[in-house]
């Protein structure tokens, strides 16, 4: 062994055990490092849940448990749960399966004497051992590190008479509380031995981290004696290339002494050998300078005809690509798709096999467009795109082109509507479950610049040849389905059959006859009363369009709505009833009948940046205060921008209109709506006050309801009231402000004055109060008999 590579490998040797030593200190330092981390998740776990104190108050073993299992969940090396009341009693404890059977030390002899509000750690040994880890913990002697944090809530847990509804306004309103009580304790137990295991995972990194950089320093020391021992190893290597002729440069003199001497001798033993070489070399670069120049020219010749020619394929390929693929998302588009089907098609039907078309469109795509623009709307449908190609699986496609990323099985029709073949189909329930997983992969949100975009697919099914055997047929089924679904309510899937082509021509004559229906004077406004059950007063009335249709009568809302929206008319329609609301008002109001307020319904696509001036008009026309008029919010108001729809309503808001979010708790209804638009009412949906009184769980969501609703200020009004009964349980709640068929169904305008007399529902509230005391009264007396 040279001296050169003792000298590496005793500096090496020297290098590996300090960097061992450090892995050393490294493990020591992450095994606290993680360990503190896990007593921090703890703390943190007490802080971020607010619910933690009802559920150790009460006793609710639901969320005590789900708590439970969430601390269990920090870590590996939770290995005990437990929660116990300020006076010590445990109410629960959660144990990790090897672990259970141990006796866990009690409540007083954790806590000692510490202050209520201390954090108290402790540790103990143990001898239940981590199955896996059993020889590990047993040599290092396992322990078990205890900590207990107090869990404090605002609301003193030993005042008599509280409720959960008191926990949950301390929530909403910390600053009104003076003082914090502690409602109970959570304690937490680790395991010392699994923590160590977690924490030698970065020793390992920091010793494979250690090896490398040894390995690091042995090529830098191997170099070093390289350097050094260079001269001599130049110089034999000069000696063999000089014998064998190979030398044909001179290389620079280093060395000292006899070395640099020998070097010298060398170089002049080169040098003459150059001079021989040279002449030869001269006619040799002669004769290649010729061939050199002739290659060139033929390659030169080569590469145009190359690029000719790949100008004439890049062409031909553009071409094809404009003339059978969407420019947008790069999918097949109709005329390549209708190919390929035909040509699908007549296999299918001379082997014998069915086939499936799908065509789908993309629910309200015009709301995407109207709200936030062509280009926001060109972003989406490639984001569809995208994910169609995804929830389509391989096995499904029919055909595929010699263009790997063509896929022959979708393809996009236009617009908003794409198209799906599956082939070799053994029923018609292959292309349903096809069809559901493309209808459940468009449901997640799509995110548009900063806007989250949720939209949602119907979905047409035909099948041939039962439905049809050319691809005119197949299409035309397919679109009768979709069309369908559409009616249905969207984001489903149809299969095609033939009671749906009378179906669509009514629909079709109902859309020629509502574009015609303003018209012809057939839309008309009637106003729902909003009575304060305290006074019988009128504080307002809800302005309700209707379509009184000469041979359908009164066409429900639900059927024409939707199909206004779709067809762009809801616009006018809602400008429409606006007008003639405020002038209902004014003639009200003119011949002495007092009604303090109309609220009109606006669809989210009024909301555009001319309509705070068309209501400003409109009141004016009608010479109008602003404050007669409420404008309510649908929940169609959640798509789009939200940044301008907060800034249109803050607009409307110094114009001094009233504001109101409608159905609240249905739809894209939400917390935001209540924070971030400038509301002055609240109105909670129908759906909640069905079966109030009988569901316990229902009445509990509409008591959270208007508790939030009171907490932040809003005027809460309750719509679809039917029974005395339901009047009562809101009045018990604070709530007076009632619309519903307790008090009047929608009436017109003329038969409205009726209801505007003094004193018209006084009489109508006394007998109510009468009825509901009856009740009451007969509820005691069978009470009494039992």
């Amino acid at each position: 062994m040279t001296i050169a590579r003792r000298l590496t490998l005793l500096t090496l040797g020297f290098v590996l055990v300090a960097l061992l030593t450090g892995c050393v200190v490294l493990a020591v330092r992450d095994y606290a490092h993680v360990r503190d981390a896990l007593e921090l998740k703890a703390t943190q776990l007490v802080a971020t849940k607010p619910e933690f104190a009802a559920a150790v108050r009460f006793s609710i073993a639901s969320q005590l448990n789900d708590i439970g299992s969430e601390a269990l969940a920090l870590s590996p090396a939770v290995k005990r749960v437990r929660v116990f009341t300020n006076l010590g009693e445990e109410v629960l404890a959660k144990t990790t399966l090897w672990a259970t059977g141990e006796t866990a030390p009690m409540f007083s002899t954790l806590r000692e004497d510490r202050s209520p509000l201390d954090t108290v750690a402790s540790d103990r040994p143990s001898d239940y051992l981590p199955p896996r880890l059993a020889a590990f913990a047993a040599v290092l002697q396992e322990k078990e590190l205890t900590q207990i944090m107090p869990v404090v809530s605002l609301v003193d847990p030993l005042k008599d008479g509280i409720d959960l509804a008191d926990f949950a306004a301390a929530a909403f309103d910390p600053e009104s509380a003076n003082s914090l009580f502690v409602v109970g304790y959570l304690e937490i137990t680790l395991s010392r031995s699994v923590i160590l295991s977690e924490s030698l995972n970065s020793a390992a990194i920091s010793a494979v981290f250690s090896l490398v950089l040894a390995a690091l320093f042995g090529l830098v020391i191997a170099t070093t004696t390289r350097r050094i021992t260079k001269p001599l190893r130049d110089l034999t290597v000069l000696a063999d290339d000089v014998a064998a002729g190979r030398q044909v440069q001179t290389v620079p003199v280093s060395g000292i002494g006899e070395v640099r001497q020998i070097s010298e001798i060398v170089n002049g033993m080169v040098t003459g050998m150059n001079r021989q070489k040279k002449s030869l070399d001269v006619d040799r670069k002669m004769l290649n300078l010729q061939v050199d120049r002739r290659d060139e020219q033929l390659s030169q010749q080569q590469k145009e005809l190359a690029e000719a020619k790949e100008k004439v394929s890049t062409t031909e390929d553009r071409l094809r690509h404009l003339a059978y693929f969407d420019l947008l998302t790069g999918l097949p588009n109709r005329r390549l798709f209708s190919e390929q089907l035909g040509l699908l098609l007549r296999l299918a039907i001379r082997n014998g096999e069915q086939l499936a078309l799908l065509v789908l469109d993309i629910d309200h795509f015009k709301r995407v467009n109207d709200s936030l623009g062509t280009e926001a709307g060109d972003r989406l449908l490639k984001q569809v795109a995208l994910r169609l190609e995804k929830s389509v699986r391989s096995s499904d496609v029919p055909h595929r082109t010699s263009d790997k990323e063509a896929l022959m099985d979708l393809s996009r029709m236009g617009g908003d509507e794409f198209a799906v073949v599956l082939n070799n189909l053994p029923d018609e329930r292959g292309a349903a479950v096809i069809a559901a997983r493309i209808i459940k992969a468009l449901e997640q949100p799509f995110r548009i610049d900063d806007n989250e975009v949720a939209v949602a697919a119907t979905v047409g099914i035909a099948i041939a040849p039962r439905h049809g055997k050319t691809t005119e047929a197949l299409f035309r089924a397919a679109d009768t389905a979709m069309i369908n679904g559409k009616k249905q309510g969207r984001n489903c899937l149809q299969v095609y059959s033939g009671d749906m082509v009378i179906s669509n021509k009514e629909r079709l004559k109902l859309e020629n006859e509502l574009r015609k229906a303003r018209e012809r004077k057939q839309l008309i406004v009637h106003y729902q009363p909003q009575v304060d059950s305290r006074n019988a007063k009128l504080t307002g009335a809800e302005a309700l369009v209707r379509w009184s249709h000469p041979d359908r009568g009164l066409v429900p809302p639900n059927q024409w709505i939707p199909i206004a929206e779709e067809l762009g008319l809801i616009g006018d329609i809602g400008d429409w009833v606006l007008e003639r609301a405020c002038k209902d008002l004014a003639e009200l109001r003119r011949i002495g009948l007092d009604l303090p307020k109309v609220s009109v319904n606006v669809s989210a696509l009024q909301l555009n940046e001319g309509f705070t001036r068309r209501v400003r008009e409109t009141l004016d026309r009608a010479n109008l205060d602003p404050g007669s008029l409420q404008i309510e919010l649908t929940e169609g108001l959640m798509i789009g921008e939200q940044e301008a729809t907060v800034q249109l309503l803050r607009q409307l808001k110094e114009l001094g209109v009233r504001l109101s979010i409608d159905d609240f708790g249905t739809g894209y209804s939400s917390l935001s709506y209540l924070t971030r638009f400038p509301l002055n009412e609240l109105k909670v949906d129908r759906s909640f006050v069905l079966g109030i009184l009988e569901s316990e769980q229902k009445a509990e969501l509409v008591k959270a309801i208007l508790a939030m609703g009171q907490s932040l200020g809003l005027e809460i009004v309750v719509e679809g009231v039917e029974r005395v009964e339901e009047m009562d349980f809101f009045e018990q709640h604070s709530v007076h402000c009632i619309q519903g068929f307790l008090f009047s169904p929608a009436v017109p305008a003329k038969k409205l004055h009726k209801l505007l007399e003094p004193g018209h529902f006084e009489n109508s509230l006394h007998m109510l109060r009468q009825q509901l005391s009856g009740t009451q009264t007969g509820v005691d007396m069978r009470i009494e008999q039992a």
